[in-house]
């Protein structure tokens, strides 16, 4: 391999060259692959992703839902004349 001019080595790699077509019609074709085949890549990126994050965001507006109903709550009882209990694990001053 010594004998062989460094440009047909098998190390070096060459430039891939790519067609480009000219007219405004195949130009508007190949962009619209080139758009599609971005397209597909995001999708198969977010396709898995999508349950699990709607479920998530379900879970958190449930989570503050039930935060209000439960303050609500305890305002109505307290407007009622209920008794409103402070539990604490600190000992009772005297």
């Amino acid at each position: 391999m010594g004998h062989l001019p460094p440009t047909f080595s098998p190390e070096v790699v060459l430039p891939i060259a790519i067609a480009r077509p000219h007219e405004v019609a195949a130009y508007r074709s190949a962009l619209a692959g080139d758009l599609d085949r971005w397209l597909q890549r995001r999708w198969r990126f977010l396709a898995p992703r999508i349950a699990p994050g709607v479920l998530a965001l379900l879970g958190m507006v449930g989570v503050l839902a039930s935060m209000d109903l439960m303050a609500s709550r305890c305002r109505l009882d307290g407007a009622r004349g209920g008794t409103v209990y402070l539990v604490s694990d600190a000992p009772a001053q005297r």
